[in-house]
């Protein structure tokens, strides 16, 4: 298989496949198994080689995020374009698929924990700078909507840690590097999703801001044990109200969110297209897509409130949800490129 890689300087490249001045290359070509940059007589020599096996007329299918190229007969390329066009039609899934993607990701998780725990520890700092914020201000019960809040941008997040398991199935050694170019590589269309995510998190912020106001006004109250055990009643109040507001948003994101983000990550789908099979698969299999809403919820709200805890919480939520993606959406290419 070979792995392409835009080149940022084409004349560099020029240079270094001793071209000259007069014929500057538009990609460069690199061994995704020895990791060796080829110039064009070895690629063009791999293709014979390869197109004496395929014993018909080939066809070259390349995927636009992991840049592979693959070469196979005729007949077998129309099944793989078949599949990507397929494929966005969601496939049933159960509790128990569920509870394979949790294992799945937790043994992603395990193969690559350090740049899994880099990655997620820059959002922990973030999270405990606002929570530090809201304490040092005396409004300590808004903790709680803020963790929920993670819920709504937490989709935003994933691009890296699809990044690094992307490359964990090519058999690279994955570093923070990779999960931040996932951002770089996405698509317009993927951070138009990140910015609902975060229009509605200001939503959300501002109406349980206004309720807190309502009910709560402006007692300060730190992050103290006095009132914490209290169980004070307009405390309670306030924090029964707006959970059900923020379970609201947050399943309005999960449905449009769970399946779009993997489907826009690896180019499958356009917006419209990626966010209406997201819509189908959780209404499709409500019972699993509620399942597994409140496993990330449940374990996102523990970890936000133990900030450590998130920093192998978030990636084995992350590495899950896109095993259970692959599940729901089987790729016809990787398939046969398995095969």
């Amino acid at each position: 298989m070979i792995k392409t890689g835009l080149a940022d300087d084409r004349r560099h490249y020029a240079e270094k496949f001793g071209r000259g001045k007069g014929r500057v290359p538009r990609c460069s070509l690199r061994c995704a198994q020895h990791r060796t940059w080829l110039n064009s007589t070895v690629f063009f020599e791999f293709l014979k080689r390869l197109l004496e096996q395929t014993k018909g007329k080939p066809y070259l299918i390349v995927d636009g995020h992991a840049a592979t190229i693959r070469l196979m007969p005729q007949h077998d390329a129309h099944e793989v374009m078949r599949g990507s066009v397929a494929g966005q039609r969601p496939e049933r899934f159960a509790i128990a698929d569920v509870r394979a993607a949790l294992g799945a990701g937790f043994r992603t998780f395990r193969a690559i924990p350090g740049p899994s725990m880099a990655f997620a520890a820059l959002f922990v700092a973030i999270g405990l700078g606002l929570l530090l914020a809201i304490g040092r201000f005396g409004m300590s019960p808004m903790a709680l909507p803020l963790a929920g809040g993670f819920m709504l941008v937490a989709p935003a997040l994933l691009t890296g840690f699809f990044a690094l398991a992307d490359a964990h199935e090519t058999g690279q050694a994955p570093g923070l590097r990779d999960a931040l170019s996932g951002f770089t590589r996405a698509p317009a269309s993927l951070w138009v999703v990140a910015l609902l995510c975060a229009f509605l998190f200001l939503i959300w912020i501002t109406d349980a801001a206004i309720l807190y106001a309502f009910m709560i006004g402006g007692e300060h109250l730190p992050y103290e044990l006095p009132w914490l055990i209290a169980l004070r009643r307009n405390v309670l109040a306030f924090e029964a109200w707006a959970a059900p507001m923020g379970a609201a948003l947050a399943f309005l994101i999960f449905a449009v969110s769970a399946f779009s983000v993997p489907l826009l990550h690896e180019r499958r789908a356009g917006l419209a297209q990626a966010v209406s099979a997201s819509v189908r698969a959780v209404f499709g299999n409500l019972p699993a897509s509620l399942a597994w809403g409140l496993v990330l919820a449940g374990v996102t709200l523990l970890s936000v409130l133990l900030l450590p805890l998130l920093t192998v919480t978030l990636p084995v939520l992350a590495y899950a949800g896109h095993s259970l993606y692959g599940r729901v959406f089987p790729s016809a290419a990787r398939a046969a490129g398995a095969g």
